[in-house]
Protein backbone atom coordinates (compact mmCIF):
# COMPACT_ATOMS: atom_id res chain seq x y z
CA UNK A 1 0.00 0.00 0.00
CA UNK A 2 1.26 3.75 -0.76
CA UNK A 3 0.58 6.04 1.81
CA UNK A 4 -0.46 9.78 0.61
CA UNK A 5 -2.37 12.10 2.01
CA UNK A 6 -4.79 15.00 0.66
CA UNK A 7 -5.46 18.46 2.07
CA UNK A 8 -8.85 18.44 3.35
CA UNK A 9 -10.43 22.00 4.64
CA UNK A 10 -9.39 21.03 8.36
CA UNK A 11 -5.89 19.06 7.97
CA UNK A 12 -4.45 16.71 6.31
CA UNK A 13 -6.15 13.36 5.64
CA UNK A 14 -4.30 10.19 4.93
CA UNK A 15 -4.73 7.21 2.92
CA UNK A 16 -3.36 4.09 1.44
CA UNK A 17 -4.00 3.05 -2.13
CA UNK A 18 -2.41 -0.27 -3.45
CA UNK A 19 -3.06 -0.55 -7.36
CA UNK A 20 -2.94 -4.22 -9.16
CA UNK A 21 -0.39 -4.99 -11.91
CA UNK A 22 -3.11 -6.44 -14.15
CA UNK A 23 -6.49 -4.83 -15.26
CA UNK A 24 -8.57 -4.61 -12.18
CA UNK A 25 -11.73 -6.04 -11.89
CA UNK A 26 -12.67 -2.16 -10.31
CA UNK A 27 -12.25 -0.44 -6.54
CA UNK A 28 -12.64 -1.20 -3.16
CA UNK A 29 -12.75 1.93 -0.64
CA UNK A 30 -12.47 1.09 2.94
CA UNK A 31 -13.81 3.08 5.48
CA UNK A 32 -13.64 2.40 9.10
CA UNK A 33 -16.30 3.76 11.99
CA UNK A 34 -15.91 6.04 14.94
CA UNK A 35 -12.55 5.22 17.07
CA UNK A 36 -10.85 2.96 14.31
CA UNK A 37 -8.45 3.56 11.68
CA UNK A 38 -7.38 2.09 8.35
CA UNK A 39 -5.47 -0.92 10.10
CA UNK A 40 -8.84 -3.13 10.82
CA UNK A 41 -8.77 -3.83 7.15
CA UNK A 42 -5.22 -5.49 6.96
CA UNK A 43 -6.89 -8.69 6.13
CA UNK A 44 -9.39 -7.77 3.92
CA UNK A 45 -6.84 -5.67 1.92
CA UNK A 46 -4.26 -8.56 1.43
CA UNK A 47 -6.88 -10.55 -0.04
CA UNK A 48 -8.71 -8.25 -2.94
CA UNK A 49 -5.20 -6.24 -3.40
CA UNK A 50 -3.92 -8.63 -6.05
CA UNK A 51 -7.36 -8.41 -8.21
CA UNK A 52 -8.84 -4.53 -7.42
CA UNK A 53 -7.65 -1.01 -6.77
CA UNK A 54 -8.02 -1.02 -3.02
CA UNK A 55 -8.00 2.06 -1.10
CA UNK A 56 -8.41 3.00 2.49
CA UNK A 57 -7.92 5.83 4.50
CA UNK A 58 -8.27 7.33 8.32
CA UNK A 59 -11.20 9.47 9.04
CA UNK A 60 -10.71 13.38 9.77
CA UNK A 61 -9.68 13.02 13.75
CA UNK A 62 -8.70 9.19 13.42
CA UNK A 63 -5.82 7.42 13.06
CA UNK A 64 -2.86 9.30 11.28
CA UNK A 65 -5.51 12.30 9.91
CA UNK A 66 -5.03 13.92 13.59
CA UNK A 67 -5.49 16.88 14.64
CA UNK A 68 -8.41 17.78 12.51
CA UNK A 69 -9.94 21.15 12.84
CA UNK A 70 -13.79 21.93 12.72
CA UNK A 71 -14.44 18.20 11.69
CA UNK A 72 -18.32 17.64 11.06
CA UNK A 73 -19.77 14.75 8.98
CA UNK A 74 -20.90 17.43 7.08
CA UNK A 75 -17.47 18.40 6.00
CA UNK A 76 -16.60 15.15 5.24
CA UNK A 77 -19.54 14.56 2.94
CA UNK A 78 -17.97 17.40 1.17
CA UNK A 79 -14.73 16.02 1.00
CA UNK A 80 -16.16 12.43 -0.40
CA UNK A 81 -17.46 14.69 -3.42
CA UNK A 82 -14.85 16.33 -4.14
CA UNK A 83 -12.33 13.76 -4.56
Amino acid sequence: MEHRTIKGVGGEVHYWISRTKDIPKGTIVFSHGLTANHTMFEKQIEYFKNEYIVIAWDVPMHGLSVPYNDFSYEILQEIYIKY
